[in-house]
């Protein structure tokens, strides 16, 4: 029987790069609200009996749960309605999922790790200290999860990026080398980005192989967003100039995480896989063509 997974949370911009790259129509997408694409499902996920009525009509086996608060200063301001959204729904869905015998995939955050450029992310257990709210919740939802749901896979994912849309890592950095002379970017802010592309494959994989777990997902290279916005801006031709800078510079908040880079060797073991580079997806999807 051919695998089907429901995609909680598929109109964000993650969701929206993911059905881009849905060559074997993996994914049945939900939307709470309605929406123009007929391929969505409107479906409420505090709902259970609806989305256990959804999953029994389309034969459904993993349920991807991208639906979050991710803005940090929302989680701060509203820890209730935050913890609901990132930590509730997220266990009450890896419960009835359990019940089912299906699977859960549920998408975590690099934001769970303290930010400490001292301390390498050298393992999936290893300095968990968040610094803020939206950490400390997705952490707390993955020990859920995993704990309701003995088919779970934990994805700690970092910035996520394609290119089909605005709104991401990459698109911004192209729209900052286009349209400015000058573009300050931190040197001391690190993280490891990976692309929709190689999640997505990363998924398949999981359903595929039926792996779970708990895995950092970051892409292959751990490099500053001075680093990988000169990378960018190499590979376009321009003469954009980049100036290092620190973050501080853009914000001030201390419980925003300096270094969020990822060890993800762990991950490409178990499912043999790497992901692509910066430079090799740019080469890949031929971006100088699009701008």
């Amino acid at each position: 029987m051919t695998s089907k997974a429901l995609l909680i949370g598929a109109t964000g911009n993650i969701g929206f790069g993911l059905l881009k790259e849905d060559v074997k129509s993996l994914f049945l997408p939900t939307s709470r609200y309605e929406v123009s694409d007929k391929k969505f499902l409107k479906l409420d996920p505090t709902n259970l009996i609806s989305l256990k009525k959804i999953i029994e009509d389309n034969s459904i086996n993993n349920v991807i749960i991208l639906s979050a608060i991710s803005k940090v200063n929302d989680c701060k301001s509203d820890p209730i309605t935050s913890a609901k959204v990132n930590i509730e729904i997220p266990r009450r869905i890896s419960i009835l999922c359990n019940e089912m015998n299906i699977g859960t995939i549920f998408m975590s955050s690099e934001y769970v790790y303290n930010g400490n450029i001292k301390n390498p992310k050298s393992e999936e257990e290893k300095n968990i200290l968040p610094l803020n709210y939206y950490g400390l919740q997705k952490y707390a939802a993955e020990r859920q999860v995993l704990a309701c749901n003995k088919k779970a896979t934990v994805f700690r994912l970092p910035k996520v990026f394609h290119h089909f849309k605005k709104g991401n890592f990459l698109t911004d950095s192209i729209s900052l080398i286009k349209n400015q002379s000058e573009i300050k970017a931190a040197s001391d802010q690190k993280f490891s980005p990976i692309s929709c592309y190689d999640l997505y494959n990363l998924i398949s994989i999981a359903i595929s192989k039926k792996i779970y777990g708990l895995y950092n997902c970051g892409g292959i290279e751990s490099k500053s967003r001075l680093e990988f916005i000169e990378i960018i801006a190499n590979f376009l031709k321009s003469d954009t100039k980049v100036i290092p800078s620190n973050l501080q510079d853009f914000c001030n908040d201390k419980t925003i995480t300096p270094d969020v880079s990822m060890n993800s060797i762990n991950l490409y073991k178990i499912f043999d896989y790497y992901p692509l580079t910066i430079k090799e997806y740019l080469h890949k999807n031929k971006i100088n063509e699009f701008i």
